[in-house]
Parts: structure tokens; sequence; C-alpha cells
């Protein structure tokens, strides 16, 4: 459901980065504040991290060529609504034909509000990599029935960096 509002690698692939470091503050009546920074891992996916901390990766079998991120996150949950933004920035980007998909930068944004008989919530982030954008939008609703809770979750990605080729 709206746990991870579709940016949790259950809908669009989960990554992982090795070396990280991150500090998120104490709430501020609703409000936190985070920053990271992650080097390098072997593993491609930088456009679809689960979380919104901003952990890059690089490209698979190439460790030349991954990237370290560095990303800050705002968050206010206060009551039945939760809202989460993020911007991430990535360095070693390389050249438009040796970048391999490498990422430029991302900014997120996702939220979810508690209506006490369902929980619906969304989330919207744009990749500008070196050689397009990627957009990605969620919608997600939980409805809990006693200890059961049923969701649906829509997700979509509209991209320019890579091109369709017939097989």
């Amino acid at each position: 459901g709206v746990g991870g509002v579709g940016l949790d690698g259950k809908v669009f692939t989960q990554t992982n980065a090795s070396d990280s470091i991150g500090y998120t503050s104490p709430s501020f009546s609703g409000f936190t504040f985070g920053i990271s920074h992650a080097e390098d891992a072997g593993t491609r996916g930088q456009e679809t991290t689960a979380n919104f901390l901003g952990l890059g990766v690089g490209a698979a079998g190439a460790p030349s060529t991954t990237q370290r991120s560095t990303g800050v996150t705002g968050t206010y949950a206060g009551g039945p609504l939760v809202v989460t933004l993020n911007y991430t920035m990535w360095d070693q980007q390389g050249a438009v034909a040796a970048a391999n998909g490498n990422s430029k930068n991302r900014t997120s944004i996702a939220g979810a509000y508690d209506f006490g008989v369902a929980k619906l919530g969304a989330g919207y982030r744009n990749t500008q990599r070196m050689d397009g954008v990627r957009q990605d939008s969620f919608l997600a609703v939980g409805v809990p029935l006693g200890a059961l809770t049923l969701g649906a979750d829509w997700g979509s990605r509209t991209h320019n960096d890579t091109t369709a080729t017939a097989a």
C-alpha cells in the first residue's frame, strides 16, 4: 500500500548502495530534515532508488562508471499527513556516450493522508540523466479491514533516454 508510496522497491526496482552515511534530525513540530552521501556500488539503477535519501549507484559490472550521490530530504509528519521532499545530485556524470545512463540529479516528492477508513498516497520523481529524463508517478490506496489491509498501487514511468529496437 501507501507505505513507501510505490517507490519502495516493490513496483519499481529497488537498488542497493555501499558505504553510505546519513543524518536525520529530530522532529521540530513535525518537520525533520536529512542529508546523506553514498559511495558507489556495482549495480545499475540509480533512477529507481527505493528511498528518498538518494542512495545512487552506477552501471552493472562496471565499477569505474558508478556514481557517488549526495541528497537532502525534508519531511513533515503531523497527524494523518506525511509529506517528503528530496533532492539528490550525482558526481562522475561523464560524457553522454560514456555515461551509460548516469544521472545528474533527481527531485522527488511523496505524501500520504490517512482518512481513517483508507490511506491515500501519491509520489512523483523527476530524474535528469546524461541521456535524457525519467519521470515516475505513483498513486496508492490502503483500506484496513481489521487485521487485513487491502491495497492497490498504480505506477507510471515516462522516459526519453532509451530507444526502442526491433527484435
